[in-house]
């Protein structure tokens, strides 16, 4: 005879699998969704967006920002100057800019998280939206 299992412990496998399962989902869809989203679209929903170049010297790649294209941050701290690391680099190779669009996280909106990249090579920047140069891509944010 097979042991039969409670009602309320399968319940709360079933909440447990929800509770985990759901999330991760969710997350995924919404990431995908998002680096499908056009310059306009990532410039809306950030908080701050940056320009940086190149430091050759380093490795990582490291970046140094050169100009601030957007700044809803409440402190307005100083940024030029300071050095960034974009977590990814196309194609193992380094890019000679990038464009870093900061979002606030859901769960703490005094932290923003770099949510999307943008890499310069040559002057141009290269994604769902075509070949564009730095200006036709700053004025497409509607910057």
């Amino acid at each position: 005879m097979k042991p039969k299992i409670p009602k309320w412990v399968l319940l709360i496998l079933v909440v447990a699998f929800g509770i985990i399962v759901v999330p991760i989902v969710w997350l995924a869809i919404g990431d995908y969704h998002y680096f499908r989203l056009g310059p306009a679209a990532r410039a809306e929903r950030a908080s701050l967006i940056v320009y940086a170049v190149v430091k050759h010297d380093t490795s990582p790649a490291t970046f140094v920002i050169r100009e601030v294209w957007k700044d809803e941050r409440k402190s307005h701290a100083a940024l030029i100057g300071t050095q960034i690391y974009a977590p990814v680099v196309p194609n193992d190779q380094v890019p000679d800019a990038v464009i870093v669009f900061y979002e606030k996280r859901l769960w703490d909106s005094h932290h923003l998280d770099a949510r999307s990249f943008a890499f310069v090579s040559n002057g141009q920047i290269e994604g769902f939206s075509g070949v564009m140069t730095l200006e036709q891509y700053k004025k497409a944010c509607g910057l």
